[in-house]
């Protein structure tokens, strides 16, 4: 082979890697933005959206969209229609997540949805939508179809697991929030029991609300269940006994404790 033949090879093989690293920076998405479907009232307004995704690939970059069935917002727009509309919205997106705060709360039907688009330097990949929809949870619903859900109460460490029981239904999910105080976050979690390990149970969990939703698909309907984390802390206390060493072998010995900082 000549040279030129040797060289124009190697030009052709330098080609063909650098497409095929190109095609390989391609970003990959490797999570989903989660739906979100929940119902809400008056008394339980949620105050908190948020959407995340997880994508491979280098320098990435994310711009998320909003849609309400026939129209798509940019981000920029959908935060004019939305505040002209209430002034009390607040959309913030950072990256991989896209967070929506609601001051006064939601305590009406809403449906929308959003995705995101990723890119980089070698192209761009558009998310799954992820829908965000409420019902009016002071709507009636069948008699047949309920939730309960029950109080725990553990000490500092342990683990603690609750659990739905579900009645006039079968064709269901499950979504589990947590309040905090303030605000009702998502723990994005879809089963019909939620387990809180002991490594993160702690003194100040204690009084945490867990709120799961059920969603009946066969008839379109919601129902939810409230319930009240306890924690408590391990007492420790101290228990002093007197010296009774001088006693001699064979007389009585009356020992009497006291107990300090028992609670």
């Amino acid at each position: 082979m000549t040279i030129v033949g040797i060289l124009s090879l190697f030009l052709l093989s330098s080609c063909n890697m650098a497409l095929n690293n190109g095609e390989t920076g391609v970003p990959e998405i490797t999570k989903q933005p989660a739906d979100i479907n929940t119902c809400v009232s008056e008394k339980q307004p949620l105050t908190r959206i948020e959407y995340t995704v997880e994508a491979t690939g280098s320098n990435l970059s994310y711009q998320w969209f909003l849609s309400d069935g026939t129209e798509k917002y940019t981000l920029e727009e959908a935060i004019e229609m939305l505040v002209e509309e209430d002034k009390n919205i607040v959309i913030q997106s950072k990256d991989q997540t896209l967070s929506i705060y609601y001051d006064a709360g939601i305590d009406a039907a809403v449906n929308f949805s959003v995705y995101v688009v990723v890119s980089n330097e070698f192209g761009s990949v558009e998310s799954d939508p992820a829908s965000f929809t409420t019902v009016d949870c002071s709507e009636p619903i069948s008699e047949d179809f309920s939730v309960s859900l029950s109080s725990q109460t553990v000490m500092v460490g342990q683990e603690v697991t609750f659990e739905s029981k579900v009645t006039g239904a079968s064709n269901v999910s499950y979504q589990w929030f947590y309040f905090d105080g303030k605000i009702w976050a998502d723990l994005k979690f879809d089963s019909y029991k939620y387990v809180v390990p002991a490594t993160v149970v702690n003194a100040g969990m204690n009084g945490f609300k867990i709120k799961v939703v059920v969603y009946d698909k066969d008839n379109d309907q919601f129902a939810e269940a409230i319930a009240t984390l306890t924690v408590k802390e391990v007492a420790v206390f101290k228990v002093d006994l007197p010296d009774v060493s001088g006693i001699e072998v064979g007389n009585t010995a009356t020992l009497k404790s006291q107990v300090f900082n028992a609670v």
